[in-house]
């Protein structure tokens, strides 16, 4: 493997799970997502704590910030909550 694109002919291809719950092709994620999105989702990790949004990346409280900011931070905390459930849940810990 060269950096972050397997070679090979018994390297595995990247799989992911689809809507139908069968698994397909796909593009190394860290590859196919666009350098802002890895950005914006870092920022969010500097600004979560445990319950939500702990520090706004602009200063001043929520009405401080962008709206599109806000909408995206709170979708992300709202992935990471499901995400955790789940996660709780196939542990026998939910």
């Amino acid at each position: 493997m060269t950096g972050l694109v397997p070679t090979g002919a018994a390297v595995e291809p990247w799989l992911a799970r689809g809507p139908d719950g069968e698994k397909h092709p796909a593009d190394n994620p860290a590859l196919a997502i666009p350098q802002p999105w890895h950005d914006f989702v870092a920022l969010w990790a500097r600004c979560r704590g445990e319950v939500g949004i702990a520090h706004w990346p602009d200063s001043g409280g929520l009405n401080s910030q962008a709206a599109w900011i806000v909408d995206a931070l709170t979708a992300l905390s709202n992935l990471a909550a499901r995400w955790d459930a789940e996660q709780r849940t196939a542990e026998g810990r939910g």
